[in-house]
């Protein structure tokens, strides 16, 4: 039954032995809407029990960790000709990951510079760098250390190339040749030496006697002279050794090989 203008509906009446008749009970309350578990959880959140850990991140970290790797770590050639003199080098490189920091060392004659975590370029400045060096790159992610070395050095010039007996063998004739830096006395080249042309090569004489060969044949060459004090380009000063092919007209297209 119900009573006009009461707030509640009478839904039921309970009748007790003891206490007799009971007032109504009310309607029950609305349930709320349930409750939500969060789709992520942020790793450095969730703790976990494993020994030397507090959180997953750690764990995570621990398990994909990937050592730091310097690709291509370059300052452009890594041979100069004796006697020239460098003041600077531009560095390039790449890093698989980020780090935290890097440093670049080198001689005496490098300017210090400061390098940021996400620097990948650099031009360092040399006070008239003109020995063989070694440069060095260094990151550190927090974990570990990596470093990648660049060698630059200097040589001579070896000359080579097909001609007529010059009025004079002196200096000027010499770097009419062609040319190739060498730290030693080898070179593979192709003659093409025609009519009056000889084949000339040339070399610091401290590189040793060298051997000739001529399309897989060896021997045909003789040592002409000896040019004491041959001065480069850049004012450097040294014995060379001037060879000649015994023969002219020993081209075109002759494979000669000096080991």
């Amino acid at each position: 039954m119900s009573c006009k203008g009461a707030k509640y509906i009478i839904k039921e009446i309970i009748i007790n032995s003891d206490t007799g008749l009971q007032g109504p009970q009310g309607i029950p309350g609305i349930q709320g809407p349930p409750g939500t578990i969060p789709n992520t959880y942020p790793a450095d959140q969730v703790t976990v029990t494993n020994s030397g850990y507090n959180f997953a991140q750690e764990i995570f970290d621990f398990l994909l960790y990937v050592n730091p790797v310097i690709s291509g770590f370059s300052g452009g050639p890594t041979q100069y000709e004796l006697g020239r003199l460098l003041t600077s080098l531009s560095f390039t490189w790449s890093l698989n990951k980020d780090v935290i920091s890097q440093t670049l060392v080198g001689p005496a004659e490098m300017t210090p510079v400061v390098l940021t975590a996400g620097q990948r370029a650099v031009t360092v400045i040399l006070a008239n760098l003109s020995a063989d060096s070694t440069f060095t790159l260094t990151v550190d992610d927090g974990q570990n250390q990596v470093q990648s070395n660049f060698n630059i050095s200097f040589v001579n010039r070896n000359y080579f190339g097909d001609a007529i007996i010059p009025g004079a063998i002196d200096d000027t004739f010499v770097k009419s040749l062609q040319s190739i830096l060498k730290a030693n006395r080898s070179h593979n080249y192709t003659i093409d030496a025609v009519g009056l042309q000889y084949n000339w090569y040339c070399h610091p004489s401290r590189y040793g006697t060298p051997t000739f060969y001529a399309n897989g044949f060896e021997g045909g060459w003789s040592l002409i002279t000896t040019l004491v004090g041959f001065t480069n380009d850049f004012g450097y000063s040294e014995d060379y050794s001037i060879w000649r092919s015994d023969n002219p007209d020993i081209g075109p297209g002759v494979n000669a090989q000096v080991s």
